[in-house]
């Protein structure tokens, strides 16, 4: 069921989300600062299959594994596109490789997200416009066995200019969005400081890239349509098991007159770092996970608000 948002969310009504269909994954929508987060992958190679166990399918939209019972993912995730009303997605998938070849996945319904502030929640400082502080966590009404969890980076210092990125997906893989791939394919890029990414030869002003957003960029590499939300990993080894998954954004948004894979317009992360903290403190006090992380005072007061601050 869909419900319509109240006056305070007006402005969703001209602003972009993730694709929520087939027919809708076709076409970019325009805000007034043409951003779009309609995003996949450009210039990617198939991945080893189970080589990415955090990453999760939702309708649209990307999202990674934090905690048995929280899958985090993008704000513009959970309302439609074209009305701006509340629309989060009714279940995850788990162990996608090949969209059409289901054996494998295990599919998690969600409970309750017909009310915001539900088992889907965003950050209370999200703007549709701009899309600063782009985080959603969606709670799942079991916890998960045998999954393999992100680790959210908390370091404002990582990464640092030019490191390698990953970000991985299942779709467009040309700018006009005319072809997709069936399996999970991934792509390298690099890491670009705000500076950076707000200096020619790139052409966003400096207030469009606040500081709980990022840049990463590779030529004719890129994110593109239908992977809002999911995450923008450290550089690691193939099959290195030993290291760790490392998330320090999550995939947001892209100027939409520019497109795709532009040389001018790198693709725009949520900054982790900027909001590791809120998530650990709601994802802790709505299901007890992540209170490792929350300690004393800012514990019982996470508990006392919800963890909605």
């Amino acid at each position: 069921m869909r419900i319509s948002i109240n006056l305070v969310f007006y402005f969703f009504l001209v602003s972009p989300h993730c694709s929520r269909s087939a027919s809708q994954e076709d076409g970019f929508f325009a805000t007034s600062l043409n951003h779009t987060t309609d995003q996949s992958i450009i210039g990617g190679t198939p991945t080893e299959q189970g080589s990415r166990p955090y990453l999760v399918a939702i309708s649209g939209c990307g999202a990674s594994i934090i905690s048995p019972r929280a899958v985090m993912t993008a704000a513009n995730c959970l309302f439609h596109p074209e009305t701006g009303e509340w629309d989060p997605p009714k279940d995850v998938v788990l162990n996608r490789y090949d969209v059409n070849d289901p054996g494998g996945e295990i599919t998690i319904s969600l409970a309750n997200t017909d009310q915001v502030g539900g088992d889907a929640v965003y950050h209370p400082r999200y703007n549709p416009n701009t899309h600063d502080f782009d985080v959603a966590i969606l709670f799942l009404p079991t916890s998960m066995s045998n999954i393999t969890t992100i680790t959210m980076n908390q370091d404002p210092n990582i990464p640092t200019q030019g490191d390698p990125l990953e970000v991985a997906g299942w779709g467009a893989t040309t700018n006009d969005d005319q072809s997709f791939s069936d399996v999970l394919l991934s792509v390298d890029l690099n890491y670009l400081t705000n500076t950076a990414c707000t200096t020619p030869p790139f052409q966003y002003e400096n207030n469009r890239i606040t500081n709980n957003m990022m840049c990463a960029f590779a030529p004719e590499k890129d994110s593109c349509g239908g992977d809002s939300g999911g995450p923008l990993m450290l550089g690691r080894n193939e099959g290195g098991p030993s290291d760790s998954f490392v998330q320090v954004g999550i995939v947001s948004w892209r100027d939409r007159n520019a497109g795709c894979a532009s040389s001018e317009f790198p693709g725009v992360y949520t900054r982790v770092s900027s909001v590791a903290d809120w998530v650990q403190r709601t994802v802790c006090a709505r299901v007890g996970e992540y209170c490792p992380f929350v300690s004393g005072k800012s514990q019982k007061t996470a508990k006392k608000t919800g963890g909605l601050f």
